[in-house]
């Protein structure tokens, strides 16, 4: 008895989350997460769309062999963080600004994002010439009030001797 009582519980549990689940997706403003990369430049890219329905994880190995991981999540917001690989740099916030723009730059002309990314690129090159302090977690704001955009370098973990994992996030929103 006690473990049919246990097993209904569990039953109602399980579908009650999964009406909050529904409920939540339907109040988002945003919809379903798109794929981001394009098959021009990434031939072998995979598109996971996640199980609340509204975020993705993107993974794609690029040409020098390193994998490129794109998140893709919000609901009143769109938040892309562009995952990868770039050679070891020690020590400077500066220079790791300026790495993880050589890299969306590379890669700009071969993404689809429904957020400005261009301009998150070309004020960052713009700080960075002028020397501007910048941090890591630091929100960079730019685009108009309406739509608020900020760009984000997340942070930059050392991998071995000649690597690093950097993070750069675009945000949109709210929308």
């Amino acid at each position: 008895m006690i473990y049919l009582i246990k097993t209904t519980i569990v039953a109602f549990a399980m579908l009650f989350n999964q009406d909050a689940q529904a409920q939540q997706n339907n109040d988002c403003v945003r919809g379903a997460a798109e794929p981001t990369l394009t098959n021009k430049y990434f031939s072998n890219h995979k598109f996971t769309l996640q199980s609340d329905g509204l975020s993705a994880i993107e993974t794609a190995v690029l040409p020098n062999g390193s994998v490129l991981k794109v998140y893709n999540e919000g609901c009143e917001y769109v938040n892309i963080t562009f995952e990868f690989k770039t050679r070891l740099i020690p020590d400077s916030i500066q220079e790791n600004y300026i790495e993880a723009i050589r890299f969306m730059e590379s890669i700009y002309p071969y993404i689809d994002v429904p957020l400005d990314v261009e301009s998150g690129i070309h004020l960052l090159k713009h700080q960075t010439e002028q020397g501007t302090s910048l941090s890591y977690n630091q929100e960079i704001p730019y685009g108009i009030d309406d739509f608020p955009e900020c760009v984000v370098l997340n942070y930059v973990e050392k991998i071995n001797d000649t690597e690093q994992l950097m993070s750069l996030s675009f945000i949109l929103g709210p929308l």
